[in-house]
């Protein structure tokens, strides 16, 4: 998909190849040099915004207490007490909503932020149900 600022690069690219069919080689090397360094640019601003944004993703440092369980919790948006059918119910909505398979329609980057958080949806609700089982046979022993 094209963004906007990348159609930048659309008149410089029209222009290369202007010049290049013309037969005017030089120019169409300088512009050919204009726009790769342009592109590069671009891709050099969507990495280090990539990288703010993973930065901006990290547990706030009032949540930095909180246990890896009670963070599981909060990220199914359930209290600990919570029955597990609630947390089977929550984690079959959640996981439907944000399944990679039913973001055929939404672009790359939505597309990956929905894959990142039925990731983290899928492990919360793992570490919940081992937690649970794992207490459950404790007591039955």
């Amino acid at each position: 998909m094209i963004q906007l600022k990348h159609l930048i690069l659309l008149p410089i690219l029209a222009a290369t190849l202007l010049f290049i069919i013309s037969g005017s080689i030089l120019f169409g090397l300088i512009f050919a040099l204009i726009l790769g360094l342009m592109y590069a640019d671009f891709l050099r601003r969507g990495l280090s915004s990539a990288k703010e944004e993973q930065e901006e993703q990290r547990i706030p440092p009032e949540l930095q207490h909180i246990s890896a369980r009670d963070e599981d919790y909060l990220i199914l948006g359930l209290n600990p007490e919570a029955s597990l059918a609630e947390v089977r119910k929550v984690y079959k909505n959640l996981a439907a909503q944000f399944h990679p398979d039913t973001g055929k329609y939404l672009s790359d980057e939505q597309r990956r932020t929905s894959e990142e958080a039925f990731l983290r949806i899928r492990e919360a609700h793992d570490r919940i149900m081992h937690s649970r089982t794992a207490d459950q046979k404790k007591i039955t022993y």
